[in-house]
């Protein structure tokens, strides 16, 4: 892919996702607890976070070592970092869209503390603590 048609497919990501914030999301006016409205700020707000974590140091090493290996290999290498972000933001979507769903579908039930849920949980919960806690003075 040329860096012009790279450019353009970030500028139409960027335009449908501030799109879907601006016309879908903000005029809802969905609650974040009780501390406020989700809406625009919030959006600008995980936007920076998002390009903040672009730059982080293992992003920046794997987009170099694999741009210099593909180099060694005489292979073309403009694409490595708009590929690198293409798969990890697509798998950050996903899940974050997973978690929603899931929270949405347990809702109900981890709210009920006489659920079959709620029981389970309490009963994981306990068992994991008490074997972290048994290695602990094992190994302590």
């Amino acid at each position: 892919m040329s860096l012009a048609g790279m450019t353009r497919f970030v500028l139409l990501l960027n335009v449908v996702g501030w799109g879907v914030l601006l016309l879908l999301i903000a005029p809802q006016r969905y609650d974040l607890g009780s501390t406020g409205v989700f809406g625009v700020g919030l959006g600008v707000t995980a936007f920076l976070l998002g390009v903040r974590h672009a730059f982080d140091a293992d992003h920046i090493a794997a987009i170099d070592n694999t741009t210099r290996k593909l180099v060694g290999e005489g292979k073309p290498a403009q694409g490595a970092g708009f590929w690198f972000s293409l798969g990890h933001s697509s798998v950050v979507f996903g899940l974050s869209a997973l978690l929603a769903l899931g929270i949405r579908a347990l809702a109900g039930p981890v709210q009920d503390e006489d659920s079959q849920l709620q029981q389970t949980l309490g009963l994981i919960g306990t068992l994991v603590a008490g074997t972290f806690r048994a290695m602990l003075e094992t190994c302590g």
